[in-house]
């Protein structure tokens, strides 16, 4: 049966071609131009190739000026990236001028390193955690001095008790 439809379909393809190839019985009439039409097609065409120009002028200058808005444009994106590295360096500083107040110019660099990703506001919750940190620490017993202080007045011997003095004495008589 597959064999039946394939050929039914074969020969319709065969008559469809056959009747491409033909050869047409009527002559297609020739195209003939008098002056005046070929003037006006003339004519015509040089106002489309005029059009033309003026189309492909227009495009040379709208190119130059999205190139040259191009060259704008990256000339501001690299100026805005290096205001951010510069706002970012300002606002490092800062914080390690803050940090440096609270717990000097040794440990300041690298914890201002560490917290250098923090939020301003991360960053403040941390500092004040910093400055009561070392606060209570200033005022811990660890900091505290003890002893003599060298502004202390002269301290006097204490006074000889009855005891003393006897002893002494005996002492003296020997």
């Amino acid at each position: 049966m597959l064999k039946a439809i394939m050929k039914k379909f074969s020969n319709a393809a065969k008559e469809e071609v056959n009747k491409m190839v033909e050869p047409q019985t009527e002559q297609p009439q020739a195209a003939v131009l008098n002056t005046a039409e070929f003037s006006a097609l003339a004519a015509q065409m040089a106002t489309q190739t005029e059009a033309f120009t003026a189309i492909q002028s227009q495009f040379a200058e709208l190119t130059a000026k999205y190139e040259e808005a191009q060259a704008q444009l990256a000339s501001i994106e690299a100026e805005k990236a290096d205001m951010v590295v510069a706002a970012k360096a300002k606002v490092q500083a800062t914080r390690q001028e803050k940090l440096e107040a609270i717990m000097g110019t040794t440990k300041a660099p690298g914890v201002a390193d560490a917290l250098a990703s923090l939020d301003d506001a991360t960053f403040e919750t941390v500092l004040g955690t910093y400055a009561a940190s070392y606060k209570a620490e200033a005022k811990s017993a660890a900091f505290v001095e003890v002893g003599v202080s060298a502004e202390a007045a002269v301290v006097t011997a204490p006074e000889e008790s009855l005891e003393m003095k006897i002893i002494k004495a005996k002492q003296k008589s020997n």
